[in-house]
């Protein structure tokens, strides 16, 4: 992230020099920074579902922040909806002559994020281990996942079987990820 040169990017408001630093504060204790930046990738950097230029180099950031256990303890679910929005642009864009251009890279992107986020679902603290399974499965349903989409439906499999309370939600998660195109 430091050696790319982000005012050669955009986002959907302009150049994306503003990106690195929101991307510095998904580390920081400051809540309102981590806020501030979350909104930002929502809006700017993946503004409703439409790629930029920065969006997958802000892909690759948020997976290396995550991946090296930067990214601030209350950021990760932000983190992985950003990352599942990114996905879900991948499959609903696919064929779309204007974004061309942007999918592969972002494709690359998301797919190389995928191994990283996994474990989360494993680490996963019990109250949060649904939702993260939800994003999850949105994100291997791209295309590029196919072949990883086992791993996950075992550990769906397993946490169905430690919170027999929602075996209903889980059973759906493993029905979205078996359904998959």
């Amino acid at each position: 992230m430091d050696t790319l040169d982000w005012s050669r990017l955009q986002h959907a408001y302009g150049p994306a020099t503003d990106t690195p630093g929101h991307l510095n504060a998904l580390e920081s204790g400051d809540t309102e920074a981590r806020d501030a930046a979350l909104s930002h990738l929502w809006a700017a950097v993946l503004h409703q579902g439409f790629p930029e230029t920065s969006t997958a180099p802000a892909v690759r950031a948020v997976t290396a922040l995550l991946a090296e256990g930067r990214a601030h303890p209350d950021a990760v679910e932000g983190l992985l909806e950003f990352l599942e929005l990114a996905a879900r642009s991948t499959i609903d864009l696919a064929g779309n002559d204007y974004f061309a251009d942007l999918l592969p890279d972002l494709t690359d992107a998301v797919t190389a994020a995928y191994p990283v986020v996994l474990p989360l679902l494993e680490s996963s603290p019990p109250e949060r281990a649904l939702f993260r399974a939800e994003l999850l499965v949105a994100i291997a349903r791209m295309p590029s996942l196919a072949g990883r989409r086992e791993e996950l439906a075992i550990l769906v499999q397993l946490w169905a079987e430690t919170t027999p309370d929602l075996r209903a939600d889980w059973d759906r998660c493993l029905d979205r990820l078996r359904t998959t195109q």
